[in-house]
């Protein structure tokens, strides 16, 4: 991991994932905190860079489908109405974490 994490924060999350665009898949890995939701791309590939969305800019996240029929994919929905679509391992895992930090609720910690 190359982000390094806040005083205090503490990672909860961290698998590979791949941040779907349109008509390409960037590699990289996908970490929660107990304060934020992080995607680091992998430094072999052509784009680089981080996504770091603390709780309280998202809306919401929900589960989708990759190539519209593989059951793998998150989408978090900012409050700015920006998304962000990865594919994941342990989806419903990841999607219970995030749904109880995006509440407020304690969980995992």
């Amino acid at each position: 991991m190359y982000t390094s994490l806040k005083d205090g924060e503490r990672l909860l999350y961290e698998n590979s994932a791949n941040l779907l665009r349109k008509f390409k898949a960037i590699g990289g890995k996908l970490m929660v905190t107990d304060q934020r939701v992080i995607f680091e791309t992998d430094a072999l590939d052509l784009e680089t860079g981080l996504i770091s969305v603390t709780y309280k800019k998202i809306k919401k996240v929900k589960s989708v489908n990759t190539l519209m029929v593989i059951p793998n994919g998150i989408e978090l929905e900012l409050k700015s109405r920006d998304k962000f679509r990865f594919a994941v391992w342990k989806r419903k895992e990841l999607l219970e974490l995030i749904n109880k930090k995006i509440s407020g609720k304690k969980g995992r910690d």
